[in-house]
């Protein structure tokens, strides 16, 4: 009991808010010069299950934009939506750990393959599409 004041978000939702932007971030984050993809996913969605998809996400200049992610065993498949924002993409796979390689690309999808060994996660960075992915 609170008694006759507010605890947490109450009365503004500011607690709610805050957690929306955070899964937003962890899924979606957009600076001034690029948009990461995965950012903050965590390890163990890499671990098989459906992936997740991201729908009509607002992005900068009033457009929105989306992405999906498929899991199946050892590959990750990211499918960008189309037209690309006019920004760089930066994809992070992984969540952290393990070590994934870039085995193909179209105009639309990446895909990527668990490699043996250690890691700390992969990033790879469209600077435009069509384009080659660059490791970093």
């Amino acid at each position: 009991r609170t008694g006759k004041g507010g605890m947490g978000d109450m009365p503004h939702g500011w607690a709610a808010a805050d957690f929306i932007l955070l899964v937003r971030d962890m899924l979606l984050e957009e600076n001034d010069e690029a948009i990461h993809v995965g950012r903050g996913v965590p390890a163990s969605w890499y671990q098989g299950g459906p992936g997740w998809e991201i729908h009509a996400a607002p992005v900068e200049g009033g457009r929105t934009w989306g992405y999906r992610v498929e899991i199946a065993e050892d590959t990750v498949v990211v499918i960008l939506d189309q037209p690309l924002p006019p920004k760089t993409v930066v994809i992070h796979v992984g969540g952290g750990e393990g070590r994934y390689l870039q085995v193909g690309q179209e105009t639309d999808r990446v895909v990527f393959r668990r490699a043996g060994g250690e890691g700390n996660g992969t990033v790879f960075t469209l600077q435009e599409a069509p384009c080659a992915i660059v490791a970093g």
